[in-house]
């Protein structure tokens, strides 16, 4: 301990003084190892925080990517087929088999009046 000046006994007799600087410089050492301990432990953990969230914005990207390669094509499949469905319909039936459900309905309702 550099800050200690003193001897701990003069005169045969216990030197407080020197008793509560060896004190001090102890629980300050202590102070310092406890404070490196936490930082330590602090820095553990960010590096565990940021590993996650590479992780997590990774699993994202990938899941984006998966979407737009899965679900966007179907959606333009789908689309695409009720088109060549409804050309199908209107070049046998003259219109869309929908217009003809409505038809029906409305001339059902008119009778009903």
């Amino acid at each position: 301990f550099k800050f200690c000046t003193g001897n701990l006994y003069e005169d045969g007799k216990l030197n407080f003084l020197t008793v509560t600087q060896l004190l001090n410089e102890a629980l300050m050492t202590l102070r310092d190892e406890h404070c490196q301990c936490n930082l330590k432990e602090l820095h553990r953990i960010e590096d565990v925080v940021t590993s996650y969230s590479n992780a997590l914005q990774e699993l994202n990207t990938k899941s984006l990517r998966r979407k737009q390669q899965h679900c966007e094509p179907k959606c333009q499949s789908i689309s695409r087929k009720q088109e060549i469905w409804e050309s199908k319909w209107k070049t046998f039936l003259g219109q869309c088999p929908f217009n003809l459900i409505l038809k029906d309905d409305l001339v059902s309702s008119a009778h009903f009046i």
